[in-house]
């Protein structure tokens, strides 16, 4: 028995990626920076998602946040998608991600990394 499987992959925003399953609904969403600028205003998003489009991802299951620059973890962004996703970041020796986003309520996980020397 084989199953087919296709993962729809589309960029949204600025370093953000959402991967859609089977049924084009969003399951991960990584970096998110949906609204608003960054760095004291001095960066926007040249082309912003719709409300629509940002509603959708209030749905999606996870995000990934890579790191703490303000363009890939936004939290005016974070709590525009709420408290349904599971946020998700690498365990890093200051994990500030999870614990910041866990003590707003948050579903979080930290992953643990593999350093290469």
């Amino acid at each position: 028995m084989y199953f087919c499987i296709r993962m729809i992959i589309e960029t949204i925003g600025h370093a953000s990626l959402v991967i859609r399953n089977n049924e084009k609904k969003p399951v991960l969403l990584t970096d998110p920076w949906l609204i608003g600028s960054v760095y004291w205003r001095s960066w926007w998003l040249q082309n912003y998602p719709t409300t629509a489009e940002i509603e959708e991802l209030t749905n999606v299951k996870y995000c990934y946040i890579t790191h703490e620059h303000p363009d890939h973890y936004h939290t005016a962004s974070i709590r525009k998608l709420g408290k349904n996703p599971t946020y998700i970041s690498a365990l890093l020796p200051q994990d500030n991600i999870s614990t910041f986003l866990g003590s707003q309520g948050n579903k979080t996980k930290s992953l643990k990394t593999l350093y290469l020397v």
